[in-house]
């Protein structure tokens, strides 16, 4: 049997999160699918790709370093080594573990990218020749080892200039300078972070139009195009923090065929088997192009383009691993033949919005520049890029826009100004602002560098909420504003109706929500790719689900706190569910989720999580079970007042974090309640922060070191306290502090997101499905295993990492409602 390893890519920071872990699973079911042996490495506790239930054969739980990715490829001899799942930082390492000579003495090989191109992807100097060579234009570009060569691209070209690290140490984004301090002041970081201590100089390409190019070849140089996204805002702000859309719509085709044609080249130059991802600047004054930068692996664009299109590009790219072609891979019943080598044709628009963390970190610097400062995002899919916009930023409220757009009302016209030419998070609602307050589209796109057509898209918007606020309300005006997104709480808000007014006009006038699917043969062919978003349009291409089924409201974009160990909950749960028999629909709109994963959910909708939608889509598929997150409390609160009200559950663990600090020994108690009976799940040791030195749950290790006695006197304490409270069924953790001899209770409260993930993975066992057993009535499967719960062998340390460096928050307090994610690592 032929066996590979996947490089995972650690833990989750500003710059990474849930994408990669998705990307991993449908890869590990792909290489299952086609008889390999499969193995990954990684440290990151919130990963569903290192749990055994999830087509992985062996598990190895281990910091990414040289030494320990040389030792598993030593112990296991893979035959190929996937290393296009944690983007540069990976392709650094695995040119280290190449130094070392295992490729050498192993018949292992790298896939996907030689180990030549990937020295000349991190490389600037020697990527900006080999594109120079294949006539792919490209900015000057320089390496300095000291400021005094550095400043020679100064006295060439002026400023701006852009300095970014050389084989950085971690993840680093590119610095912008208008001056000299800056520019020193930017060289010495970069400096720092280098591995090689040598800093990267070039031109800057700052407030051309940004539009990025994924394609894919296989090994006998067949090259398909998967998408094209065009950033709403221009190069200066980092791609992350930019509203992104496919297909491309301000682009002219001349303009998108020499795209095309330039990101096939360099694919084809560099020999890449699989993905790549291709960044281009346009200067629309000087009618010119140029190549930004090249990334030959997974990203959080790749995922976007995939459930954007509806093909299936990792499952592809596994394929195209395993040594298939793009003309010889089979999808499955599910796709039509050839899918795989026919580029995508959607008849749909997709909408990327980053997610900020403002609201956890007010007093961070939230303006936008090459630095990236969003830590999620949120999609919308409509037939229109104001319905896909609108949808996006539905993110978090029923009612969109209602706080932001009101805290934007509050702003003088200077200060407006300043916030439309130096951009700050979530920008997008200084520009309704400015449209409510008649600044032309000409005036806004000179401000902000956003090309005329995306403002009067926006403009349209505006204007039919403001024939909404001049109490216009008819059935025309209420199409229009359906079809361009807006939630009905925000209607009923501007017309001073009820939400079951508005409901029953969208009755009585028809104006009905209907679901298409994502086609990548924008209906061409007879496939399915399961993936749905509403329109208002009459045909519906969504029927009800076979079997018995069960409605999981997704817990959407990643924020600071429990951060994707949300996502690795709900896909644990998931998976219980499916064993279970159950039909699994999902509705979230983030792409970048694990919960979007072909092989965990059967169906999906991709829409807002709003009240609206749920009761529609419950309406529609009539599930016999609605799991709702502990978070979403007006969502609970609203179905509960409806006819589905004795078909909701709670999904407890994903609620958010409860921050705790103590100073003396601190012990948590995690254990199972069924109604009668309670089950340990084992105790973890509190540990003092090392940035804090106090104890906030932050730093911990199980099992506890505790003595036998000790132990016994606590976990009776706990069940005491526990019966006691009169609490449901459920998973329950008690945080005990020492007070001279006696435990005293800091906290109860159901087990969090991520102390789920961190004990199954020390334990092996899926935790969450356990929670699902249990509310389903069939916990007795586990009974044995709840009596005897495995011990691991060592001690298993699990340490949260914060965002601080990354926002630039040096006196920044480490909590629970802080952490961006975490790293664990077995103790010898």
């Amino acid at each position: 049997m032929p066996s590979v390893l996947l490089v995972g890519a650690g833990a989750d920071t500003v710059y990474r999160g849930d994408e990669l872990d998705l990307t991993a699973v449908n890869l590990l079911a792909t290489f299952k699918q086609r008889g390999w042996e499969t193995i990954v490495i990684n440290n990151n506790p919130f990963a569903q790709s290192l749990e055994s239930n999830f087509q992985v054969d062996h598990v190895e739980i281990r910091p990414l370093t040289v030494t320990n990715v040389v030792d598993v490829i030593q112990e296991y001899q893979p035959d190929i080594v996937v290393p296009t799942l944690g983007e540069r930082w990976t392709f650094d390492l695995l040119r280290e573990v190449q130094a070392t000579g295992v490729f050498e003495t192993l018949p292992t090989r790298l896939v996907g990218i030689s180990l030549t191109s990937i020295k000349t992807v991190l490389n600037p100097p020697m990527l900006a020749a080999t594109l120079r060579q294949i006539g792919a234009p490209v900015k000057h570009v320089q390496v300095a080892d000291h400021y005094a060569a550095a400043y020679e691209m100064v006295r060439e070209y002026g400023y701006p200039l852009v300095s970014r690290p050389v084989s950085a140490q971690g993840t680093s984004t590119p610095k912008i300078a208008f001056d000299d301090a800056s520019f020193e002041a930017n060289f010495m970081e970069a400096q720092a972070l280098s591995k090689k201590k040598e800093v990267a100089i070039q031109q800057s390409l700052q407030g051309m139009k940004e539009v990025e190019v994924v394609v894919c070849r296989d090994q006998s140089g067949t090259l398909i195009e998967i998408a094209t996204v065009e950033n709403i805002d221009p190069i200066g702000i980092h791609a992350a923090d930019s509203y992104a859309v496919t297909p491309a719509q301000t682009l002219l085709d001349r303009e998108l065929q020499t795209l095309r044609k330039l990101a096939f080249k360099i694919t084809r130059k560099l020999r890449i088997v699989g993905v790549n991802h291709v960044q281009f600047a346009i200067d629309r004054r000087h009618q010119k192009m140029y190549v930004t930068k090249v990334s030959p692996y997974f990203d959080r664009t790749t995922s976007f383009v995939e459930l954007a299109t509806g093909y299936p590009l990792s499952k592809v790219v596994g394929c195209l691993y395993t040594g298939q072609l793009l003309r010889e891979i089979d999808l499955g019943t599910q796709y039509a033949p050839y899918t795989a080598i026919t580029e995508p044709v959607t008849d749909s628009t997709a909408v990327r919005v980053p997610i900020f963390a403002h609201m956890f970190l007010p007093e961070a610097n939230w303006r936008l520049g090459t630095q990236k400062r969003s830590i999620g995002t949120a999609v919308g899919i409509g037939r229109s890029v104001p319905e896909a916009l609108v949808k996006a930023l539905t993110y978090q409220e029923d009612d969109f826009g209602k706080t932001r757009l009101a805290a934007m009302h509050q702003l003088t016209s200077s200060q407006l100004d300043q916030v439309l030419i130096h951009p700050e998070a979530n920008r997008i609602y200084s520009i309704f602002e400015a449209l409510r307050r008649g600044y032309s589209t000409d005036e806004i796109a000179e401000l902000t560098h956003i090309e005329s057509y995306y403002i009067s898209e926006l403009k349209r918007v505006q204007q039919v909420m403001e024939q909404l606020y001049t109490g216009t309300w008819d059935a025309q005006i209420y199409r229009q504003a359906k079809d361009l997104g807006l939630p009905d709480a925000t209607i009923a808000r501007i017309t001073e109706q009820s939400f079951e007014t508005i409901r029953t006009a969208s009755q009585t006038w028809q104006v009905n929500r209907t679901y298409k699917e994502v086609d990548p043969a924008a209906g061409e062919f007879e496939q399915h790719s399961a993936r749905f978003y509403a329109s208002f349009e009459r045909e519906n291409e969504s029927q009800p689900a076979p079997g018995k089924r069960v409605l999981v409201v997704g817990p959407g974009p990643r924020a600071l706190g429990n951060g994707t160990a949300n996502d690795y909950v709900a896909t644990q749960v998931m998976q219980a569910l499916k064993a279970q028999g159950y039909q699994v629909i999902l509705l979230n709109d983030n792409p970048s989720s694990v919960t979007m994963a072909s092989v965990v959910a059967d169906k999906i909708y991709v829409e807002p999580r709003t009240t609206e939608v749920v009761r529609e889509v419950a309406y529609l598929e009539q599930p016999a079970i609605i799991l709702v997150p502990a978070m979403a409390a007006e969502m609970r609160q609203f179905l509960a007042e409806t006819t589905w009200a004795d078909k909701v559950m709670t999904l407890q663990m994903v609620d958010a974090p409860h921050d705790f600090t103590t100073t003396t020994p601190t012990v948590a108690v995690n254990v199972l309640f069924d109604g009668n009976v309670i089950y340990p799940l084992g105790m973890i040791d509190e540990l003092p922060d090392p940035q804090t030195q106090q104890i906030a749950g932050t730093f911990r290790q199980y099992p506890t070191q505790l003595a036998s006695e000790v132990q016994q006197e606590v976990q009776n304490l706990a069940n005491e306290t526990l019966l006691e409270a009169g609490v449901a069924k459920g998973i329950y953790q008690l945080i005990f502090a020492k007070d001279n001899d006696t435990w005293k209770l800091v906290l109860q409260h159901p087990i969090p997101a991520p102390d789920v993930a961190f004990l199954s993975k020390a334990v092996r066992l899926n935790i969450a499905g356990l929670v699902m057993a249990m509310r389903l009535g069939t916990l007795e499967q586990y009974f044995q295993t709840l009596a005897e719960l495995p011990m691991p062998p060592q001690q298993l340390q699990y340490r949260s990492l914060y965002p601080f460096k990354a926002l630039h928050l040096a006196q920044a307090k480490p909590n629970k409602s802080h952490i961006v994610g975490a790293t664990i690592k077995w103790l010898p």
